[in-house]
């Protein structure tokens, strides 16, 4: 089993939908794999905190 832990300091979110893409789809395609568990914690900055 591949079990994956990412902490990108970029990563989509409710606020950025489109904010680097390019790391949300390496990250699904992981979690796509049949023996891939994949665990996403990306920090939030306190600019979206507030907002």
């Amino acid at each position: 089993m591949l079990r994956v832990l990412t902490l990108p300091g970029l990563f989509p979110d409710a606020s950025r939908p489109t904010f680097d893409l390019f790391v949300e789809q390496h990250t699904l395609a992981l979690a796509a794999r049949p023996d891939g568990a994949v665990q996403v914690v990306a920090p939030v900055a306190p600019a979206v905190l507030a907002a």
